[in-house]
């Protein structure tokens, strides 16, 4: 079994993509849905190097982002969007977190997130959460897909990561569990799910 894991860890180097990526379409979606309705301001908290970002300021185009890395933060200034390393104090339409919530105490950032929404607007985060053993069969999934996507996306394999996978990460600390349950205790109505590749999917929608 460690053999079979080291195996994949290097397979999985070699032929590098982020997890992330899986859900860009969907938090594009909502962006879209908002943009149809009127909508136009999204803020990417924790936006890393700007490439979702440019996707969504394509769609809304009052895009900022904020991200308190000063190397990352530099990569994503060449979006175009703002960039800065605090929240601001204006709401907006669409405030999305991809692989950042769990850098942030969900209990003490969910209600100054869900104060930045406008009336009508959406939350979207996909979170990365602590494995347990109710998550087994979709982390089984994950780890045959996770090669697979990778050797597509990069069929020649690299010798290093690009560079924007290389921002600061931290271990998740919440299970999927939890994180739905302070999820709905501070965005009431929250709609949460265990998606693929270790995230958690949280979609609120403001009153």
């Amino acid at each position: 079994m460690h053999a079979l894991a080291a195996t994949l860890d290097r397979w999985n180097a070699r032929h590098p993509w982020s997890h992330n990526a899986a859900y860009s379409w969907f938090v594009v979606a909502h962006a879209r849905a908002l943009r149809r309705r009127g909508g136009s301001s999204v803020l990417d908290v924790g936006c890393g190097a700007g490439l979702l970002l440019t996707r969504l300021g394509r769609v809304l185009p009052d895009a900022a982002g904020v991200e308190p890395d000063p190397r990352m933060a530099r990569l994503a200034a060449r979006s175009g969007a703002r960039i800065t390393a605090e929240l601001p104090a204006e709401p907006v339409d669409l405030v999305v977190l991809v692989a950042s919530l769990h850098h942030l105490d969900a209990d003490d950032a969910l209600p100054r997130l869900r104060a930045l929404v406008r009336p009508g607007g959406r939350l979207v985060a996909i979170a990365p959460t602590r494995s347990t053993w109710g998550d087994l069969p979709r982390e089984v999934l994950s780890l045959v897909a996770n090669p697979i996507v990778g050797f597509v996306r990069h069929p020649l394999g690299t010798d290093r990561a690009p560079e924007h996978m290389t921002a600061p990460t931290v271990a998740p600390t919440l299970s999927h569990r939890e994180l739905r349950s302070s999820a709905r205790r501070h965005l009431p109505d929250a709609r949460v799910w265990p998606g693929p590749f270790w995230r958690s999917v949280v979609v609120w929608g403001a009153p």
